[in-house]
């Protein structure tokens, strides 16, 4: 009841049976509002299909466990990112006979990763800005360098030399 992370025991059919605390914090309802419900209650609308496929892979693949993380919809209507484990419970007889889910609320990593993928997005294309800032008068200053170096009289060298430093003080600026 008291542990740390959020914790459900879920029947075989997906519903439900009891909620800590912690659980009931991480979606915003009461455990008597929880208790009962499909599974599929607290799923994102896009991850429904996602909740029934874990539970088949539990019970066809007879796996131990289901790791993923996936998003909820708390009672106030907003997602939630979760890091979800559920495990098999089994009686002496090694029967399955409810899933034990624990829950743990990554919605702050993942608002971070959101962030960060974001800013590193907004530098690419600073950069590729720069660059393209950059090029141009860089270009112009070395075909007018490139003239002013040809052997032989250079006309318009005073034209040519004043684009150059027009171009230098654009790259300085």
């Amino acid at each position: 009841e008291n542990a740390f992370i959020g914790i459900a025991y879920v029947s075989l059919e997906g519903r439900l049976i009891r909620v800590n605390t912690r659980f009931c914090e991480i979606a915003g309802y009461s455990a008597s509002e929880l208790v009962h419900k499909p599974i599929q209650h607290l799923a994102h609308p896009e991850e429904w299909k996602s909740v029934t496929e874990w539970i088949n892979r539990l019970e066809k693949e007879k796996a131990e466990r289901y790791q993923t993380e996936k998003r909820i919809v708390c009672k106030n209507g907003e997602t939630a990112w979760v890091s979800l484990t559920v495990s098999v419970l089994k009686n002496d007889g090694q029967a399955p006979y409810a899933y034990v889910a624990a829950v743990e609320d990554i919605t702050e990593r993942k608002n971070t990763e959101e962030e960060l993928k974001n800013a590193d997005r907004r530098k690419d294309e600073f950069l590729a800005m720069l660059a393209h800032e950059m090029r141009n008068p860089v270009a112009s200053l070395h075909h007018g360098l490139e003239l002013l170096s040809r052997p032989g009289r250079v006309p318009d060298k005073k034209r040519l030399l004043g684009m150059a430093l027009e171009d230098i003080d654009h790259v300085i600026r």
